[in-house]
C-alpha cells in the first residue's frame, strides 16, 4: 500500500486510563509509524482563540510540565506559542513514517493548528476508567474518578462537530482487547497502511503485557452497587451515548451528606497519597508556593515532584 503524506500527524485521543498507552505502543512497533508517546502539553496551555495565548506564560508552564521536561524537545524562543508547537511537531516528525501522538484532552484545539490531521478515538467504559484513576492516586473514589473520563469525552464531542467524519475512527478498549488483530488492521487501513505483526511485539520492549480479557468490565467485579449507581447517576445517558450499557441498578444520586463525605474522602485520599509519595514537606511546600504564587520557589518544588513521578511511570 502506498504511503500517503496528505496529513501531518495523527492524534490518538482518549481519556486517561483508557488504554491509550498500550495502543500507542502497538502503533509504535509498526515499521511505518513513529509513535513517541503522550504529549498533552502541546495543547494544555493554549487558549482559544490561539492568538490570545501569552508567550511568556506559555513557556513558563511548559518548564513546569513533567512530560515536557522529559521529552527532549527544544523551545523555539523566537516564535509565538503556535510556532513553538509546530516546531515541536517538526522535531518529532520522521519524514518516512507516520507521526502518531497520544493526547487525552483539549482535542478541539487541534484543528486550528492542523486542520488536515487524522484522529483515532479510544473509548473505554467510564466505570473502569473511574476505578483505575483511584489506583493512580488522582482521586479517592469513583464519583470523582469519572471526571477524567467526562472531561475527555466532552472534548471529543466538541472536536467531531468541527472536523470531517472522514478524519476520524473510533475503537473501544473492550473490542481492542477481544479482537486485537482485527481492530488494528482496521485502524492501519485508516492510516493508509497495512497491519504488521510487529505491532504485537511490544511486551518484549515494555512492562505492558499482551491484551488480557480480564482487564475489561472490571467494575462489575470490583465496584459496589452504590458506587455504580452514583457514577451512572452522575453521567446519565452519556454512558449509553458512548456505546455502553447501564448496569440495570436504580439510579441513586448522593444526598447532601453523602456529597460532603465523597468530597472529604477524595481530598483526604489525595493528601495522604501525595504526602506518602513525595514526603510531607515537599507535598505541602508545592501547594503553598503555588497558592501564594511564588513562581521561582514553586518551580523548584515542581521539579522535585516531577523527578519523583518519573520513577513511578510504567
Amino acid at each position: 500500500m502506498q504511503h500517503q503524506t496528505d496529513y501531518p500527524v495523527t492524534f490518538l485521543c482518549g481519556p486517561l486510563r483508557s488504554g491509550t498507552t498500550v495502543l500507542g505502543l502497538m502503533f509504535a512497533h509498526h515499521p511505518r509509524i513513529h509513535a513517541p508517546g503522550e504529549y498533552d502539553f502541546l495543547f494544555d496551555y493554549l487558549n482559544l482563540p490561539l492568538e490570545s495565548t501569552n508567550k511568556d506564560t506559555f513557556i513558563e508552564q511548559l518548564h513546569k510540565d513533567r512530560v515536557f521536561n522529559a521529552s527532549g524537545l527544544d523551545i523555539k524562543e523566537s516564535g509565538n506559542p503556535v510556532d513553538i508547537i509546530k516546531n515541536f511537531i517538526e522535531q518529532l516528525n520522521k519524514k518516512d513514517n507516520r507521526l502518531l501522538i497520544n493526547v487525552h484532552r483539549n482535542f478541539d484545539k487541534i484543528p486550528e493548528l492542523y486542520p488536515e490531521s487524522r484522529f483515532i478515538h479510544l473509548k473505554r467504559d467510564p466505570r473502569d476508567v473511574a476505578r483505575s484513576a483511584i489506583g493512580m492516586g488522582w482521586c479517592g473514589n469513583v464519583y470523582y474518578g469519572v471526571d477524567y473520563w467526562l472531561e475527555s469525552e466532552r472534548s471529543w464531542d466538541r472536536l467531531v462537530q468541527i472536523i470531517d467524519p472522514k478524519q476520524y475512527q473510533e475503537v473501544s478498549f473492550e473490542n481492542l482487547i477481544c479482537n486485537t488483530k482485527e481492530e488494528l488492521t482496521r485502524l492501519c487501513e485508516f492510516l493508509d497502511l497495512e497491519y504488521d505483526e510487529n505491532m504485537l511485539s511490544y511486551p518484549e520492549y515494555s512492562t505492558y503485557s499482551l491484551p488480557d480479557t480480564s482487564l475489561i468490565y472490571q467494575w462489575k467485579r470490583k465496584q459496589s452497587k452504590r458506587e455504580v449507581r452514583w457514577v451512572e447517576s452522575k453521567l446519565g445517558s452519556y454512558i449509553e451515548n458512548k456505546g455502553y450499557e447501564m448496569s440495570g441498578y436504580s439510579l441513586e444520586t448522593p444526598n447532601p451528606a453523602e456529597r460532603v463525605y465523597l468530597w472529604l474522602q477524595n481530598k483526604l485520599f489525595q493528601y495522604r497519597f501525595g504526602m506518602k509519595r513525595y514526603g510531607i514537606y515537599l507535598f505541602l511546600m508545592e501547594k503553598l508556593t503555588r497558592n501564594l504564587q511564588f513562581g521561582v520557589a514553586h518551580k523548584h518544588f515542581i521539579e522535585k515532584i516531577n523527578a519523583i513521578d518519573m520513577l513511578y511511570l510504567k
